[in-house]
């Protein structure tokens, strides 16, 4: 495929063994607004609001 970043493997993201860091290519607050014609990256931006104010469930 079209990989037009040149990253390893094709990987647009990675995080640490805890989960706590991560790193990300994609530009989500690039896709938050329908004027830009995209709102997927609400999403991303959601759910760290969930879990900065305890929002956020933890799965079993």
């Amino acid at each position: 495929g079209h990989n037009p970043n040149g990253s390893a493997r094709d990987a647009a993201g990675v995080t640490n063994a805890a989960g706590n860091v991560l790193g990300l290519m994609p530009h989500p607050e690039h896709a938050t607004d329908p004027l830009t014609g995209s709102v997927d990256g609400g999403k991303l931006w959601a759910s760290v609001t969930e879990h900065l104010t305890g929002a956020a469930t933890v799965a079993a």
